[in-house]
């Protein structure tokens, strides 16, 4: 799925684990997102993006939840980014 198949979802979260984390703790983050990703219906596309559920949703609560728990864990990404094409909003943590 490329950037022009999401462009229908609205909403879009980049999130790139750093690379130079150690086994155990790249494991966690691994683990923590999975539990969030299940706790919040949020869909994987690629390995470091994350969509809405449903095409077409034009609310934004799951995937917002979703991010601002990953931005408690900013540490651990080398890149962190939401995408809201729908209000034109953009927010950067790492």
């Amino acid at each position: 799925m490329n950037d022009k198949d999401i462009e229908g979802y609205g909403y879009k979260i980049i999130a790139e684990i750093d690379a130079e984390l150690n086994e155990y703790t790249n494991e966690i983050v691994q683990n923590t997102i999975k539990a969030y990703k299940k706790q919040f219906v949020v869909v994987e596309v690629t390995e470091n993006i994350y969509i809405n559920a449903k095409k077409g949703d034009k609310t934004y609560g799951e995937l917002v939840f979703f991010y601002l728990k990953l931005k408690d864990m900013g540490e651990y990404f080398t890149k962190l980014e939401y995408y809201d094409f729908v209000n034109k909003e953009f927010d950067k943590t790492v």
